[in-house]
């Protein structure tokens, strides 16, 4: 499941992992290099990405139009989580501190939001360019 998430845009296997309770089992298996656990997370993968990657291929096929937006919403929804200008509501539960949730904020007109704008246009522009490059017919 987890690897299906990481390659759908705006999703993160590691958000999946920590939803299902196991990223801190995967982490220190990992870390401990445990193969008990890792052979059948690896082979999960390599199932789960053959398998997923087929259907999504076959959704594209049959409904490109509603597989593409619904890979949007995945990915204007995942905007509100990547915003950088956010203030974590935190709460007190048996001496943890746990986030409940955002209060997201309107950027201050400073050297960091310049930086973040320069960036965004860059980032059209080079979007811009490579379809532009893409879609001439090779010579």
């Amino acid at each position: 499941v987890a690897i299906s998430s990481m390659i759908l845009p705006g999703l993160s296997g590691s958000y999946v992992l920590l939803l299902m309770g196991n990223y801190v089992l995967v982490m220190s298996s990992i870390g401990e290099m445990n193969f008990r656990i890792l052979l059948p997370i690896a082979v999960g993968v390599i199932v789960g990405l053959g398998l997923f990657s087929r259907l999504l291929a076959w959704l594209f096929g049959h409904f490109k139009d509603a597989t593409i937006s619904m890979l949007t919403g995945f990915v204007v929804g995942s905007l509100l989580i990547i915003w950088p200008w956010k203030e974590a509501i935190m709460i007190n539960i048996m001496g943890k501190e746990k986030t409940t949730g955002f209060r997201w904020l309107v950027p201050q007109m400073d050297m960091q939001f310049g930086y973040a704008l320069a960036l965004a246009f860059i980032g059209f522009l080079l979007v811009w360019w490579m379809e532009r490059v893409s879609s001439k017919e090779p010579v």
